[in-house]
C-alpha cells in the first residue's frame, strides 16, 4: 500500500471535545478505519486491558452498594 506524503491538509488542534470523540467519528478514512479495527481485533493486550477495565468498573460499583448499606 502506498502511503500520501501529507495526511492532513490542515493541522489538528486537540481539545476538551476533540478527546471525547469516539476514534470512529475522528478517523474519516475507510482504509485507516479497518487497520485500526484489524488491529483491535488481533491485539490481545488491549483485550485484557478492556477486560481489567471492566472488571475494576464493577468492583468499583460493588463497593459503593456495600457501603450504601450501611446506611439504611
Amino acid at each position: 500500500m502506498e502511503l500520501p506524503d501529507n495526511f492532513r491538509n490542515n493541522e489538528i488542534v486537540l481539545t476538551s471535545d476533540t478527546l471525547a470523540l469516539s476514534w470512529r467519528k475522528f478517523v474519516k478514512d475507510p482504509n485507516l478505519t479497518a487497520l485500526i479495527e484489524k488491529a483491535l481485533i488481533k491485539n490481545t493486550d488491549v483485550s485484557v486491558a478492556l477486560l481489567s477495565m471492566q472488571q475494576l468498573e464493577l468492583s468499583y460499583k460493588q463497593s459503593k452498594r456495600a457501603f450504601y448499606q450501611h446506611l439504611i
